[in-house]
């Protein structure tokens, strides 16, 4: 069988083939794109017809070397079951093997296999990504996957590796808990067998539970890595604590199934981390909403930065001189405590607004005299001078127009 750019459909001179196709249950490849283009949006010409005459794509299209000996695999099986064969629940076993019959035929040089929406595969998901997944396939170094799904936790574990890697880590921690080896079968037992489970149980035992969960709170909704100082300054932590950063690191480590430090700054361990904490179970970790979390950032970072930002706050001598740390090194810079806060004040202010339920709420934070009229109005030169010093100044313009969004909204609303 032959498919071109056109959808004309070429079936091979194979006895028996025109019924076994029937069977099979393909289909036109014209019908396909009528139904789309009745059910879709037209396409913008533009935006499309360059690739008509792009020389890799003229060369597809006029390609018939194809390879229709492949549906032999398919007839050897179908000669003694007959539609039989595609239909009840073993038809999914009996494709699986053809599939493989086909991967593994020595005609084949390199194969691209691309599975489109695999979310929407309502029955029979777990087997095809054994299919996808497989490794002891032969001729797997020749076989290339192009998958595209939603965000689906079952179907994330199954395709990246690091996920499954990082599961067998956690694992591993779990069954060093135990006091003594005849417990260790037991804990193995009781663990469970998706990775969000496994980091339900994990925050359901973790220690230090209130100081934890603030910790993991910032940094699920941070928009990159946090300096451990700049962690301690948007977080309510204990001042004791807070003073000393050795506990800070430990209280991190408390966490490590979820968070690791690298040159002093926090990391989610995986993207899988992130997505559990905002968007699956592990979102009751915030007590309201997240949008109260971005809120409760917001507040902080301005309290932060009247408290630290102020004229001339490296005591340069002459304008437009050079002043060391910021762009270079936070450690060594007055505002090591408050980088993030300056870059990032105005993103959580408009995550925050974005929430169609607090919309009282937020007209009350813009009005005069409250929180964001003050600080722009006592630090606003300020605030434009650090952000130089930080080299941030595109943030500063990102800055200003999300808060001219987030006016905007409150006027219209």
């Amino acid at each position: 069988m032959q498919i071109n750019a056109h959808g004309d459909v070429h079936l091979a001179e194979i006895p028996g083939v025109d019924q076994c196709l029937c069977d099979l249950g393909i289909t036109n490849p014209k019908d396909n794109k009528a139904r789309i283009k009745a059910t879709k949006d037209d396409l913008l010409k533009d935006s499309y017809v360059w690739i008509l005459n792009d020389e890799a794509f003229l060369r597809w299209r006029d390609d018939y070397n194809t390879q229709p000996g492949l549906i032999t695999h398919v007839q050897t099986r179908y000669k003694t079951r007959g539609s039989q064969l595609f239909e009840g629940p073993n038809a999914i076993y009996a494709l699986q093997e053809i599939l493989e019959n086909m991967l593994n035929d020595h005609s084949l040089a390199r194969i691209y296999l691309l599975v489109d929406a695999l979310n929407e595969c309502n029955t029979e998901l777990q087997q095809l990504l054994d299919t996808v997944t497989r490794k002891d396939r032969k001729s797997r170094s020749t076989i290339k996957w192009l998958v595209t799904s939603q965000h689906k936790p079952e179907i994330n574990e199954r395709l990246k590796p690091d996920a499954l890697r990082l599961k067998v880590s956690l694992v591993c921690q779990e069954l060093e808990k135990p006091l003594f080896p005849f417990e260790t079968l037991n804990v193995l037992k009781e663990l469970p067998s998706g990775l969000e489970p496994l980091y339900k149980r994990i925050i359901e035992q973790i220690q230090q539970p209130d100081l934890c969960i603030q910790v993991l709170r910032l940094a699920a909704v941070a928009y990159r890595p946090l300096h451990l100082q700049e962690l301690i300054t948007i977080t309510r932590l204990p001042v004791e604590l807070c003073k000393n950063s050795l506990w800070v690191t430990k209280l991190i480590e408390l966490c490590s199934s979820f968070l690791t430090i690298r040159e002093k700054r926090v990391y989610l361990v995986h993207q899988s981390v992130k997505d559990f904490l905002t968007n699956g179970k592990g979102s009751s970790i915030f007590p309201s909403s997240i949008y109260k979390e971005h809120y409760d950032i917001m507040d902080r970072s301005i309290q932060a930065m009247s408290a630290v930002l102020r004229e001339n706050i490296y005591s340069l001598k002459e304008p437009g001189a050079q002043a060391s740390g910021p762009g270079d090194e936070i450690s060594n810079s007055p505002l090591m405590r408050i980088e993030y806060t300056c870059c990032y004040w105005a993103n959580h202010l408009t995550n925050y607004v974005e929430c169609p339920s607090r919309v009282q709420q937020h007209a009350s934070i813009l009005r005069d005299d409250r929180i964001i009229h003050t600080f722009l109005q006592d630090h606003l030169l300020h605030w434009l001078e650090a952000m130089g010093l930080l080299k941030k100044i595109f943030k500063t313009g990102q800055a200003m127009r999300l808060l001219q969004f987030v006016v905007l909204q409150w006027t219209t609303n």
